[in-house]
């Protein structure tokens, strides 16, 4: 077990199936623990594949200050207050090679936007809406959500910061296969293996070269000018992976896919075990 200086430290935390339980709920347990690594000068922050508005949701009892970063690095905030310290949009001409790639499967992609003209975070396609897995997503998320007759005619190709779709599990490969003969190394492809929400479809998050979660990491480091700085990350699926890989200390969770196993060089308890507070307690103390 490593020990941590807690100065000149970021504890780079993952959300979903790592910081929160299976029920999308924290523990106090593990609130006050990073609570009480802050105020010690440890520096938290939260890093998510989530929108920044969706993040928000989940995060609302950490009241004490850290960093947000959102859309699986494109975006980065001071928590709580959300003031941004950097954004990044997609290439236009990127996301229309994507959506021109998709329509040789007859697929489209769901995208998100970060516009001041508008409160909507997503645009979907009207034709999303005839296949059930994208209507529930619709109906779920319908006050987020702007429906565009033709996605390729959007006004909001110019503000993108993310891109998914949902793949059924054994199409989903194939999928990947194809983008990446495609997108000349432009894109990266990950696929969410860790949902247990979606039993029979995975969601495949279309992430820019150089903006992955660790990219959005290290401009955070550029930022705050601190080239000492120092990482720990904990986190459960692919999309962490790169993170897992390249920080200095490493935990993928119990109930972490086998990729983040390997990536990581240390294994946490489960999210449902207050993992991250536990590994956090034992290595400070």
């Amino acid at each position: 077990m490593p020990s941590l200086n807690l100065q000149n430290t970021i504890i780079a935390l993952d959300l979903d199936g790592t910081l929160l339980r299976t029920d999308k709920s924290v523990s106090k347990f593990t609130v006050n623990t990073l609570r009480s690594l802050s105020q010690k000068g440890a520096k938290i922050c939260f890093v998510t594949g989530r929108r920044e508005r969706v993040a928000a949701t989940v995060l609302k009892p950490f009241s004490f200050p850290a960093w947000l970063i959102s859309s699986n690095g494109t975006a980065c905030a001071e928590w709580p207050n959300r003031e941004r310290i950097y954004l990044h949009y997609y290439p236009k001409r990127t996301v229309e090679n994507l959506i021109d790639a998709l329509s040789e499967l007859d697929r489209l992609p769901v995208l998100i936007i970060d516009s001041d003209e508008v409160s909507e975070d997503m645009v979907m396609d009207e034709s999303h809406l005839e296949v059930k897995v994208y209507e529930d997503y619709y109906n779920r998320n319908k006050n987020h959500i702007i429906i565009e007759k033709d996605i390729r005619d959007s006004k909001f190709l110019d503000c993108v910061t993310g891109m998914f779709l949902t793949e059924g599990n054994g199409e989903i490969k194939n999928v990947i296969s194809f983008l990446e003969s495609k997108n000349n190394d432009k894109l990266k492809f990950y696929s969410l293996d860790n949902l247990d929400y979606l039993p029979t479809h995975t969601i495949l998050e279309i992430l820019e070269q150089g903006w992955t979660k660790w990219d959005g990491i290290c401009r955070l480091i550029d930022k705050i000018g601190n080239k000492e700085t120092k990482v720990i990350a904990f986190g459960d699926d692919h999309n962490d992976i790169d993170m897992l890989t390249f920080a200095d200390i490493s935990y993928a969770m119990e109930n972490a896919i086998s990729g983040a196993k390997v990536a990581a060089k240390y294994i946490a308890p489960s999210n449902n075990e207050d993992g991250v507070a536990k590994v956090l307690i034992e290595i400070v103390g």
